[in-house]
């Protein structure tokens, strides 16, 4: 059995400039242990080595397919879903596991 957490690919998408500067973000997951669905404020990363506190996150693409390398979350608080709206992205042609570049920081010249 997996450990750590799921997240939905397209989220992702949607909050890379965030995600890439380390800014926290909303997300729905999925955690393994309870099969759960958890909406939180957290901070995600490519790698666990920027987080304070990470966990695992397997990233499933729209294809329902789960990238081959797990990424890093760390929760900083669990939302009530009923106060809180998250806004899901819609799909636009191609989003899933092979036409996705991986999120990076773009490199300053």
């Amino acid at each position: 059995m997996k450990n750590g957490y799921e997240v939905f690919q397209p989220l992702l998408e949607k909050n890379r400039e965030a995600i890439n500067s380390g800014t926290p973000v909303l997300l729905e997951v999925k955690e393994y242990a309870t099969f759960t669905r958890k909406l939180v404020r957290a901070k995600v990363a490519p790698s666990k080595d920027p987080l304070i506190n990470p966990k695992v996150l397997w990233v499933m693409g729209s294809t329902e397919v789960l990238y081959p390398e797990p990424w890093a979350i760390e929760i900083l608080e669990e939302l009530d879903d009923e106060k809180t709206q998250l806004e899901y992205p819609q799909s636009e042609g191609n989003i899933g596991l092979y036409n996705f570049a991986p999120l990076q920081k773009k490199e300053e010249k």
